[in-house]
């Protein structure tokens, strides 16, 4: 007994420490809600398969109205992968982890769905509008090499244009990518139901050959 009254600093000492490893490592090993997404570099050879394997859905949608905050929709042109019963789609992030898509016009959109049937577009993500067509990064700066001379301004408005007409043309390279990657879709899901139609077809024709066979057969026995 008076071991253990001479001791007991030492085991709540050790009980202490017990008690912080545990809580400490329980905050290293707990999920942040903005804990998803790998920031994966998005390149002009990457973006349409990277967006078709890490999306629910994926479409060609007009930016109709956004808060710039929490909460925007989208009217549905064409869509690649998944599906909506809707004409318009809503997205929303009230964690701050999504994006939030600022400029109206065309974009290609690539999604994740809510529990609510919402949409979040994850940061690491090539969803892409066709009025500013750079992937989720800006475009840099300005290089280094022009010169500094009274028609640097002019040949940086021009370097800016070039990569904007760029950006448009890596935009539509996309949405002829993704157009192609549902037509394969389409032929895959609809190659089965063709070729049973086909069967169909030649088994209706040899039957009525048959049949015609066996009436001419029987005609000219009664001959």
């Amino acid at each position: 007994m008076n071991y253990f009254i001479k001791n007991i600093k030492y085991i709540f000492l050790v009980l202490g420490l017990l008690c912080t490893q545990y809580l400490f490592s329980g905050t290293l090993n707990k999920t942040t809600p903005c804990s998803e997404g790998s920031y994966f570099k998005i390149t002009n050879d990457n973006a349409v398969t990277f967006g078709l394997e890490h999306s629910d859905i994926v479409f060609l949608g007009e930016l109709i109205s956004t808060n710039l905050k929490t909460q925007y929709s989208f009217r549905i042109v064409e869509i690649f992968k998944g599906s909506f019963q809707n004409k318009t789609i809503i997205g929303k992030d009230e964690s701050g982890c999504y994006r939030i898509p600022a400029t109206k016009g065309l974009w290609i959109v690539y999604a994740k769905f809510n529990n609510d049937s919402t949409i979040k577009i994850p940061f690491d993500n090539p969803s892409i509008s066709i009025t500013e067509p750079f992937y989720f990064s800006p475009p840099p700066p300005p290089r280094n090499n022009i010169p500094k001379t009274s028609d640097s301004l002019l040949e940086s408005r021009v370097y800016s244009l070039e990569r904007h007409f760029t950006g448009i043309s890596n935009w539509f390279n996309d949405l002829q990518k993704l157009r192609d990657y549902k037509r394969s879709i389409n032929i895959v899901n609809n190659k089965p139901i063709r070729d049973y139609k086909f069967i169909l077809l030649m088994a209706s024709l040899i039957i009525n050959v048959l049949m015609f066979l066996i009436i001419i057969f029987k005609i000219r026995k009664k001959q």
